[in-house]
């Protein structure tokens, strides 16, 4: 097993800790895709010295990452995709298991994988396939998904059908796994939920509903920017703007055809990321933009505010924007970006 801190890496998932301080997970380049092994890094710029730090984390496969920061103590937690939840904190980590989530494990009632984990209001919120939404209560995770969670046997049978070659009607066969990709909210009362077909489901404290939306094609992040300004994009260069009362009606449309992987307001201006770079919208188009670095950005991934500085997390391109410039944040052990 790979244990080498020299490898070049490709960042899955990022977040801002601190307008300086960024946390990473990544992937070892020199592994097997279908290998589960991530490497945790943070990132800090106030730092002259040691500013990268790293842990590996062998036997998974992160897929997001958020900070904590209402709790009695401030945690950057990565989720994996069998469920496994890491909150590390100053002097120590805590390891939990979401039980009914992933594949790999043996208990019953396993829903498949989850995707994002999210900080909302005190407590923190997973989501994932089959309509999972998870909350984190007294250190146990609870089941917040009445209404949308599919049945275990829905999904064996249409595991099934996948693994016997049967693809036909495949758009009715993923529609039906009810894949979430995003979860936000601006409270614990109004909290949205995206995915597949172009679905969208909020949640108002005791019940989920789902939402108006002009799109049928897969929704990937969300953004809210107040209770009645929440943007979300996805596949097919999809941007929609809206809320639960009016619905979601499609911005920029026909402008690209591109997969919008994340979606952030920073000032007046929406941003968009995809793996062909940045873009920005507005009001009317959806525009690419040139940041003025060289090279310029060509693979983001994830879009995040804090502090009044937003940063760029990409596969391989790391940069932040004050409102001023952009900034590039090279990483040591990757070749520099051309």
């Amino acid at each position: 097993m790979a244990n080498e801190y020299d490898a070049a890496l490709t960042f899955m998932a990022g977040c801002v800790i601190e307008k300086d301080c960024i946390y990473l997970c990544a992937e070892l380049d020199g592994l097997d895709p279908e290998e589960r092994y991530s490497r945790v890094l943070i990132f800090d710029n106030q730092k002259t010295q040691n500013q990268w730090v790293r842990h590996d984390l062998p036997d998974w496969k992160g897929v997001s990452v958020c900070v904590a920061r209402t709790g009695p103590r401030r945690m950057v937690c990565t989720l994996s995709s069998e469920g496994q939840v890491r909150l590390e904190y100053v002097g120590g980590d805590i390891i939990e298991q979401i039980a009914d989530a992933g594949l790999s494990t043996p208990e019953a009632d396993k829903y498949g994988y989850v995707s994002a984990i999210r900080e909302i209001g005190k407590r923190l919120y997973v989501c994932g396939g089959m309509g999972q939404v998870y909350r984190r209560e007294n250190e146990t995770w609870v089941h917040a998904d009445q209404g949308l969670l599919k049945s275990t046997s829905d999904f064996d049978a249409n595991l099934a059908r996948l693994v016997a070659g049967d693809l036909s009607d495949t758009d009715d066969l993923f529609a039906d796994m009810r894949m979430l990709s995003d979860i936000g909210g601006m409270n614990e009362t109004d909290i949205y939920t995206v995915g597949d077909s172009g679905r969208i489901f909020h949640y108002d404290g005791m019940a989920w509903s789902p939402v108006q939306c002009d799109a049928d094609a897969a929704l990937l992040a969300i953004c809210c920017a107040s209770s009645d300004e929440v943007w979300v994009c996805g596949v097919n260069g999809t941007l929609l703007r809206g809320n639960w009362k009016d619905g979601f009606a499609a911005m920029g449309a026909a402008d690209v055809d591109e997969i919008f992987s994340s979606v952030a307001v920073f000032g007046d201006t929406v941003y968009l990321a995809s793996e062909s770079g940045l873009f920005t919208f507005d009001g009317e188009h959806i525009e690419r933009l040139s940041t003025g670095l060289v090279p310029k950005i060509a693979d983001a991934n994830v879009l995040e505010v804090q502090d009044g500085v937003l940063w760029s997390f990409g596969f391989k391109d790391l940069a932040w924007f004050d409102g001023a410039a952009w900034t590039r944040v090279a990483f040591p052990d990757n070749p520099p970006v051309r």
